[in-house]
């Protein structure tokens, strides 16, 4: 029942206008940068005041006053931010659209619970014994509640409102990097990357936001309309796949009251009722119920039901918690790792059981390490002899994407991938590392050795990949645990992996500081360090 292709299509919605807005504002931002900034070497700058260092040559000193004053008229032209009108009707069809999913899909629910309990036919239908029946038809009013149109159009509201502060929070942070790209001399070229990272952030924020209020809609005009029927309660049902959280698989088919609703511990809000769709990423939805088909489970002084989220359960080691379906070499390797992951982390029930399999020979034969499969939840390494040196350092970079998609963000996704490590992929693109990655694969030239030389094009496609933020997010992880256990081994093995790879695609320690720093706060935040 869950308007997955609705969802979908509004967070398209949401990005693709977020993308018209970011691109008209940045080419304004830019075309106003262009006067302040020194392009060519060889041109003339424009100098708002100089002075000459005594050896002919001129030192440009940043007065940004004028810049200000472009900006800040700039500023004067969007006002608010609100959204086109084009974009506004948009808004308003999307929503109603939800609406009407919640309407069409509910009335058929409550035919079928009709149906299923023996009601009678509805008025103008002939035949039957109507006395025969146990239970008067139920059906949706004619005239709706008051309530769903108020919801609707304080959503419509709402969602404005929402379009209008990632506008004017990207113009704010664009216009940051402007002023202070200026005032500290940043060359064009390096002012327009940082704008163009910011606009991926924020654009997938902006989508993030939009499916979040389809989602939280969806779930109040529910329960809504469920009400108003006379539905005191519903039976809790789920996607039945794999991104669906462990505490939701736990609550599939069980009825609760729309009054006592299940206790679940929330990040950031400890156990607090949690309906269908509270979540983030949620897709449950509530199918209505007179009744449990058993005794309740719950009840409002001694809550039965107290399901961990996605918060970590405390638990002595990782090796207990692990199914190792091989006998490989690696096996005490990868024992090692999970004994020095368990000082460091605590046992997230989410993360359990995963196993831990021998490579299938088709990945090997392509020289394949290691990869998670987040389907299964497996953790597949490679058993041959030329990668036993960096098995340890290679499991970690697999358990890193593990925790990447069950910890770190909503359900069925990798947290990296999504607004909720906004911060990391902030830190993440201000590296040195990811400046020399862009611009391996943007001239298909590396330094080695202090010698330029030209990638073969099968390493050079694969720059895309070694980019992406979720291998960031492994990469990352490895150098964060050998840090923190302060193993020279693990840091060995990381150095190793780097030459075999040819590219070099791991932080220097100097680097690193700030994504470890981001990573640190990430993961205390999360509750998962002991």
């Amino acid at each position: 029942m869950y308007p997955l292709a609705l969802e979908q299509q509004y967070g398209e919605l949401f990005r693709e206008e977020f993308s018209i807005f970011a691109s008209e504002v940045n080419r304004k931002f830019l075309g106003i940068a262009k006067k302040y900034i020194r392009e060519n070497p060889n041109s003339d700058p424009r100098l708002d005041s100089v002075a000459s260092n005594g050896q002919d040559q001129t030192e440009v000193k940043n007065d940004v006053s004028d810049l200000l004053k472009s900006l800040f008229e700039l500023r004067d032209e969007y006002g608010d931010f609100p959204p086109r009108p084009k974009f506004e009707s948009q808004i308003k069809r999307n929503i109603h659209q939800i609406d009407a999913w919640t309407r069409d899909k509910t009335g058929a629910l409550i035919q079928g619970q009709n149906e299923l309990m023996g009601s009678p036919p509805r008025a103008g239908v002939s035949g039957g014994d109507r006395s025969q029946f146990r239970v008067p038809a139920v059906s949706l009013p004619t005239n709706e509640s008051p309530m769903i149109w108020n919801r609707v159009n304080e959503t419509i509201n709402k969602n404005r409102k929402i379009a209008s502060s990632a506008f004017k929070s990207h113009f704010s942070d664009v216009q940051t990097q402007i002023e202070d790209g200026i005032r500290n001399g940043t060359s064009y070229q390096d002012i327009a990357k940082k704008i163009s990272d910011t606009t991926d952030v924020s654009q997938a924020r902006a989508e993030f936001w939009a499916k979040d209020q389809a989602k939280n809609f969806f779930a109040e005009q529910t329960k809504i309309r469920q009400t108003s029927a006379g539905f005191p309660g519903f039976y809790w049902k789920t996607q039945k796949d794999s991104r669906v959280r462990d505490t939701h698989s736990d609550l599939q088919d069980k009825y609760f009251t729309w009054d006592e609703l299940p206790f679940l511990n929330r990040k950031g809000l400890g156990l607090v009722r949690t309906k269908p769709g509270d979540e983030w990423g949620c897709r449950c939805w509530a199918e209505p119920a007179r009744g449990p088909k058993e005794i309740k489970v719950n009840n409002p002084s001694q809550p039965s039901i107290q399901v961990q989220s996605r918060e970590p359960n405390l638990s002595d080691s990782l090796i207990s918690k692990v199914q190792i379906n091989s006998k490989e070499l690696f096996v005490p390797k990868v024992n090692q790792s999970l004994s020095d992951l368990s000082a460091i982390y605590k046992v997230p029930s989410s993360l359990t059981p995963f196993k831990v399999n021998t490579m299938a020979p088709k990945f090997q034969k392509k020289n394949v390490v290691g990869y998670y499969d987040p389907e299964n939840s497996v953790i597949a390494l490679n058993p041959s002899s030329i990668f036993g040196d960096v098995i340890q350092s290679t499991f970690i970079h697999e358990f890193g994407h593990m925790i990447d998609y069950k910890l770190m963000g909503p359900s069925g996704v990798f947290g990296s991938q999504s607004a909720a490590l906004a911060s990391f992929k902030t830190a993440i693109v201000g590296t040195k590392l990811y400046e020399s990655l862009k611009l391996a694969y943007r001239t298909g030239m590396v330094n080695r050795s202090g010698k330029l030389l030209t990638l073969p094009s099968r390493l050079r496609e694969g720059i895309p990949y070694l980019l992406s933020v979720e291998e960031f997010f492994a990469r990352a992880h490895e150098m964060y645990i050998a840090r923190k256990l302060g193993s020279s081994e693990l840091l060995r093995q990381i150095r190793k992996k780097e030459e075999m790879n040819f590219i070099s695609h791991y932080w220097d320690d100097e680097d690193f500081k700030k994504v470890e720093q981001v990573l640190d706060k990430i993961f205390n935040e999360s509750g998962i360090l002991k």
